[in-house]
């Protein structure tokens, strides 16, 4: 079982010798047979995979967490749909060489995220990103059970590639001793998901 896991890091950090090395011992122990898993190595090896794993984002620090999985959640975060922010980049194209341009800016792109956020049905959205404050996201798939949770002295990012499925994230302004908020419910299914912890 150790040896599988070692081969699993090899493959993924794109180590084809080491992987070799590793499906030959499990092919002498009666794992694999025939020399079907040394090409597939090969194969897997020339592609430079490891760049799939990460989606070339290693300067980020975004890792991947799951894979073909289902998705639920709860909790305080913002959610940001790719349409979201192409009008945010055409409000601040527009207003932003104004005087005082910056106010307009931000009323208007909190007036444009406060009526997207009304709709939550959402199908197949190429990209999703969410700020975390409180609660998180459980990601069933592939990977097993994984969680992308936010953390009390640690922003945390996640992005869902591909994302189907119901979001109701509401806005609520400050009022007394109220911070402003957005609690959250999401439900739905993802291609990938990703985390980044700032």
């Amino acid at each position: 079982m150790n040896e599988l896991k070692n081969l699993e890091g090899a493959i993924k950090n794109g180590d084809t010798y080491r992987a070799l090395k590793i499906a030959s011992t499990l092919k002498k122990e009666g794992v694999f047979r025939g020399n079907v898993i040394f090409d597939l190595i090969r194969d897997y090896g020339s592609r430079d995979m490891s760049s799939y794993g990460n989606l070339g984002l290693n300067d980020t620090n975004f890792t991947l967490k799951n894979m073909m999985c289902f998705v639920v959640g709860y909790g305080d975060a913002l959610f940001a749909y790719p349409m979201d922010l192409l009008a945010i980049f055409l409000i601040v194209l527009l207003l932003g060489w104004m005087p005082l341009g910056i106010i307009l800016v931000l009323a208007y792109s909190a007036l444009w995220m406060y009526f997207s956020h009304l709709i939550p049905v959402r199908f197949i959205l190429p990209i999703t990103l969410i700020g975390i404050n409180k609660g998180g996201i459980t990601t069933m798939g592939l990977k097993g059970v994984q969680k992308i949770e936010g953390r009390e002295n640690e922003s945390v990012s996640g992005m869902l590639i591909g994302f189907s499925g119901i979001v109701v994230n509401v806005f609520l302004l400050p009022k007394n001793d109220r911070e402003m908020s957005a609690p959250f419910f999401c439900l739905g299914t993802s291609i990938m998901a990703y985390e980044k912890v700032n």
